[in-house]
């Protein structure tokens, strides 16, 4: 087995998650746990570009790679559970993936997953059970599902082909599922979008009322990374810019044009920069 590459499976329901863990070979500074992003419907824990792994990687952070359950097949209060079983499981037995307990680690997210990373933050700090992260990395994330971008039909998403519900029919619905690759899950997204109906697919009004960070919450926070581009036709950009002022010590890092996962693409430089920033930001407060 490769000692700088590992992966690990925790139970879950009858089921396993699986973390990716890889290791520097260089004196280790902490830890970033990752949470892939993609509505929540789609994505992989492996779809970090290897240019960013290795950034985190070269500068002596461990980094996890969490994959999740996928919606609609479970429903977003099976998902939040999920997450907090896995990240649970690392931060309580670290050797079972060769974490070290004395030093810092961060959450971090991009979109849908940058949701789950402040969601579990809050779930950590409100106990003495686990160890607290030292700060938070959200690429173009959101606190909430109530934003009226969520809830009607996106004009972004209206301008792609018709996503028809056979075609959802044909793809959603068939067990617990944690790797759902774009090539073969966007269509459900852009289908969710189109119709607004996103929030539909993760659980009831009641579950997505009760699912949002409030302003209490924040205030349980460490400070977080913040990034978002300017014109994201997908995630307002105002969500981002209003969380890091929300969040005590938080830095905010706007991209200017016009689309949501602007770091996708490893040779635009908007993305490296990002990264760049976020290691800066988190030299400053490690000092």
């Amino acid at each position: 087995m490769n000692k700088n590459h590992s992966e690990i499976q925790i139970p879950f329901h009858g089921h396993f998650l699986h973390v990716i863990c890889r290791h520097p070979s260089i004196a280790r500074r902490g830890s970033i746990l990752y949470l892939h992003g993609s509505g929540l419907v789609f994505g992989t824990k492996n779809d970090l570009p290897v240019a960013y792994q290795e950034l985190f990687l070269n500068a002596g952070y461990d980094l996890l790679l969490f994959d999740y359950p996928l919606a609609p097949e479970s429903p977003l209060r099976e998902i939040t559970e999920a997450v907090h079983t896995a990240i649970s499981q690392v931060l309580l037995h670290p050797e079972t993936c060769g974490l070290s307990t004395s030093l810092p680690f961060y959450l971090f997210g991009r979109s849908a997953g940058a949701y789950l990373a402040i969601t579990q933050a809050v779930r950590l700090c409100r106990t003495s059970e686990f160890p607290h992260p030292a700060g938070l990395i959200l690429f173009y994330g959101y606190h909430t599902f109530d934003l009226p971008e969520f809830k009607k039909p996106s004009p972004y998403f209206k301008k792609f082909p018709a996503v028809s519900s056979d075609t959802i029919d044909a793809l959603a619905g068939r067990g617990f599922l944690t790797d759902g690759p774009l090539s073969v899950r966007y269509s459900i997204y852009i289908y969710a979008r189109q119709t607004g109906t996103w929030t539909q697919f993760l659980g009831t009004d009641e579950e997505i009322s009760s699912s949002s960070v409030s302003k209490e919450d924040l205030a349980l926070l460490p400070p977080g990374f913040f990034t978002a581009c300017s014109g994201d036709p997908d995630v307002p950009f105002r969500e981002s810019k209003q969380l890091a002022a929300s969040i005590a010590g938080s830095r905010f890092y706007p991209v200017y044009g016009w689309e949501h996962d602007f770091d996708r693409d490893i040779s635009h430089t908007g993305g490296l920069s990002a990264y760049r920033a976020a290691l800066a930001w988190m030299d400053e407060l490690e000092q």
